[in-house]
């Protein structure tokens, strides 16, 4: 992770994390009901976050979000085929299998998230 990160946008990460693991079930049932329509509020909700969290982790803390794809995949921490999949998704909000891969995509950027925050630690102690 960039040393840019501060620990206000640290914050932010745990926020933007915790919000879409607070909020997945209610998205779930609302798939189980097939109520399409009140689905895609919250599915765009959370992948406009997972876009500004992948780029918060990386040091950009002011991109547009129109402009994630000109170059996402020229960041360093962001899970495999992170473009695809985001495109699908905010192609396709309403379909179920959009929900699975914002899951995924946020189960394995958490995942990245807690390996940069260890790593950014051992750094910082092995300054001291």
């Amino acid at each position: 992770m960039s040393s840019d990160v501060s620990g206000n946008k640290v914050e932010d990460l745990i926020a933007i994390f915790n919000l879409w693991f607070e909020e997945k079930d209610r998205i779930a049932d609302l798939f189980r009901k097939r109520d399409k329509q009140a689905v895609t509020i919250p599915i765009l909700k959370h992948v406009e976050n997972f876009v500004k969290a992948v780029y918060i982790m990386n040091g950009f803390f002011d991109l547009a979000a129109e402009s994630w794809q000109d170059n996402i995949d020229s960041l360093a921490i962001k899970p495999i085929n992170v473009k695809e999949r985001l495109t699908f998704i905010f192609d396709s909000p309403s379909h179920y299998h959009s929900y699975i891969q914002l899951s995924s995509l946020f189960e394995e950027f958490r995942k990245q998230f807690e390996k940069e925050m260890v790593l950014m630690q051992f750094r910082d102690e092995k300054t001291r």
